[in-house]
């Protein structure tokens, strides 16, 4: 069975086309009826970008330098990193003289004590290292050689002994210091070399 497919309708003779949309043109109108709102807008957000910009720099700013006064006050109480003391050279005498006068004490309250050569060395070394006193550190080395000829110091007592002369230019006191460590050790010895070769130098 044939159907026959409907025929397209026509428009009724004399009815109006009808008309294009006129939505854009409208909303185009609206914008250049209100021109002057829409600047004022865009104003308006360029402001607050503008503002926006410059505030963040400032706060920034100021957030560091909250930080830093922070730190600053945490240090000034102690809790914060502090460089060390730097050691001067006069802290460093001044030890040193508290040192020897500490040893002194020590010898002269008990002068037979048995570390007695040890302090005494002690002293002399200090004097001669540390204070540059040639002339202390000979009395101190000169004790040792005296009241203490068999304790183990006279090995480096008398080599700091004819070290201390040479530094005082007393060369015949080296000389006679040397002449004495040639005496006290034994043949092939360090000590006795560097006797000999310092005698040899004169």
């Amino acid at each position: 069975m044939n159907t026959k497919s409907p025929a397209p309708k026509t428009p009724a003779k004399g009815a109006a086309p009808k008309r294009a949309s006129t939505k854009g043109a409208s909303s185009k109108s609206i914008l250049q009826e209100n021109w002057h709102l829409v600047a004022l807008v865009v104003v308006c957000l360029l402001g607050a970008v503008i503002f926006g910009l410059r505030k963040g720099p400032a706060k920034e700013e100021a957030i560091g330098e909250s930080i830093i006064d922070q730190a600053g006050a945490l240090s000034a109480r102690g809790g914060g990193p502090q460089e060390p003391p730097k050691r001067t050279r006069g802290g460093a005498e001044e030890r040193a003289r508290e040192t020897i006068e500490a040893h002194r004490r020590k010898v002269v309250e008990d002068p037979d004590r048995e570390d007695a050569p040890i302090l005494i060395n002690a002293m002399g070394n200090l004097y001669m290292q540390k204070l540059r006193d040639y002339e202390r550190a000979v009395e101190c080395y000169e004790q040792i050689l005296t009241d203490h000829p068999n304790s183990d110091e006279t090995r480096s007592a008398l080599v700091n002994l004819a070290n201390c002369y040479e530094k005082l230019n007393d060369l015949n006191s080296a000389r006679r210091t040397y002449r004495r460590m040639l005496a006290a050790f034994p043949e092939g010895t360090q000590e006795r070399n560097f006797a000999q070769a310092q005698l040899d130098r004169f």
